[in-house]
């Protein structure tokens, strides 16, 4: 039986975030990471890899789909009442130890998650999309940036069908994924998951690149909501959360944000579940 890594090492396409280097390495621009990738390797979310000079990429697939409303994603001021058609694939650029979807997300990085990849068109995925109704399609479940190719080619048919589209990121872009995605992205909602470099290193992540994109994303003109989820003794002090309200706030009074409570999940069963107090 083939492993995951075979699988997905089959559905995959040239990239078009990238550019060539010396001596057969690829500069990666899907993510903050902006991978230096040497031949025969992948980049740090493990799906993205050199092959002959070449950065090649997933495509023509799922990791799972589901029609939910779509204050789910959550975004709670854009289409009130609407569904959601989602999709994801698989990987991530940041190891988050309480990742709710890290069955997907951390597929080839952590030997525990397992999903059977489906195969899938943005044709097919677009049609069962209106079929339930949906307002908006939106890639969720991994990150999407890093998978940014595959969710333009699903949106381009869903503009095309009059759907709305949408990413659930965790906002670690480059101005050169988010110019790729500008025309093609309606909604954009940033998991903003702390106001402090240290914490953002423990994931995995620079909290500089985020800050970064979500200027950018507001300033492309998305509709931009940013979630933040508190974590006892991680990112729930009161100087944190006002030093990232007062950052919003400098980008836009606007931005709605999302202040929503954790649950032990994953490899993060301490500490307690946030309270409402908090």
């Amino acid at each position: 039986m083939a492993t995951l890594k075979e699988v997905l090492d089959r559905n995959i396409r040239e990239g078009e975030l990238y550019e060539k280097l010396d001596r057969g390495f690829v500069r990666c621009f899907a993510c903050g990471h902006c991978c230096r990738i040497p031949p025969g390797q992948v980049g740090v979310c493990k799906v993205r890899f050199n092959e002959g000079g070449e950065l090649f990429v997933p495509w023509g697939y799922v990791g799972g789909v589901q029609c939910d409303p779509i204050e789910k994603k959550p975004f709670a001021h854009a289409f009130p009442g609407g569904l959601a058609y989602s999709f994801g694939m698989m990987g991530c650029d940041l190891h988050c130890s309480y990742c709710q979807n890290w069955v997907t997300s951390q597929a080839l990085r952590d030997p525990s998650a397992i999903a059977a990849p489906l195969r899938a068109t943005p044709e097919g995925l677009v049609r069962e999309a209106m079929r339930l109704g949906a307002r908006a399609i939106v890639s969720t479940y991994n990150e999407p940036l890093i998978t940014s190719e595959w969710a333009v080619a699903v949106f381009k048919e869903a503009r095309a069908a009059g759907l709305a589209t949408g990413f659930v990121s965790n906002g670690n872009g480059t101005p050169q994924v988010l110019e790729y995605l500008c025309p093609w992205i309606d909604l954009y909602k940033v998991d903003l998951k702390s106001f402090d470099d240290r914490h953002y290193r423990q994931l995995g992540g620079r909290l500089e690149p985020i800050l970064d994109s979500i200027r950018m994303i507001h300033r492309l003109g998305f509709w931009l909501e940013i979630v933040t989820l508190t974590i006892q003794g991680f990112n729930d002090s009161d100087d944190e959360l006002t030093r990232l309200a007062d950052y919003l706030v400098s980008v836009s009074p606007d931005i709605p944000w999302h202040v929503t409570a954790f649950h032990k999940d994953y490899k993060m069963t301490d500490p307690a579940d946030t309270s409402a107090e908090t």
